[in-house]
């Protein structure tokens, strides 16, 4: 008896089978992916508010760091993982007061940190209004300095491999 017999003998049991396959189906393109640290939506990022030993994630255009979350100082965490699945954060980054202000205006004015209404006003903040530093480090490091803020910014896995960036799902 082959397989087109038997799918005709047992019409109801063909029909459920194939409406939970389609669930899954379902169910696979509609449910977000979760992260490690709890999962988020697309579009988020990141955070950090004890020096990158844990993360949660959170909308950018909403959270613009520093921010305070449970009475500590909130940024954003680069989160990264090395071949041996480990997860961890390679660096820090937050926004100068100053520039915190223009990116806020620019997230009203348009709904979007990326979409300034003068163009130049997110070239000037990436410049001179971003500031990182390595977990663990006491001071942060001006973008402008960029021979440091390379230094901060180029990760490496324990081992010495390279690790992979992990984005939120």
């Amino acid at each position: 008896m082959g397989i087109r017999e038997t799918m005709n003998r047992n019409p109801k049991i063909v029909t459920i089978v194939t409406i939970l396959i389609i669930v899954v189906a379902l169910a696979f393109l509609f449910w977000p992916a979760r992260s490690a640290s709890g999962g988020g939506n697309p579009g988020d990022v990141f955070f950090s508010n004890d020096d990158g030993k844990s993360t949660f994630t959170a909308d950018p255009r909403k959270n613009v760091p520093p921010l305070q979350k449970d009475g500590k100082e909130t940024v954003l965490a680069h989160v990264f993982q090395c071949a041996d699945g480990k997860k961890f954060v390679g660096y820090l980054e937050r926004y100068t007061p100053d520039a915190k202000k223009k990116v806020e205006a620019a997230n009203a004015a348009t709904g979007d940190r990326t979409k300034s209404p003068d163009p130049t006003v997110m070239d000037d903040i990436d410049v001179n209004g971003k500031e990182y530093k390595a977990p663990g480090q006491p001071t942060w490091v001006k973008a402008s300095d960029q021979v440091k803020v390379e230094a901060i910014r180029t990760v490496k896995c324990p081992n010495g491999g390279v690790p992979e960036a992990v984005v939120v799902e």
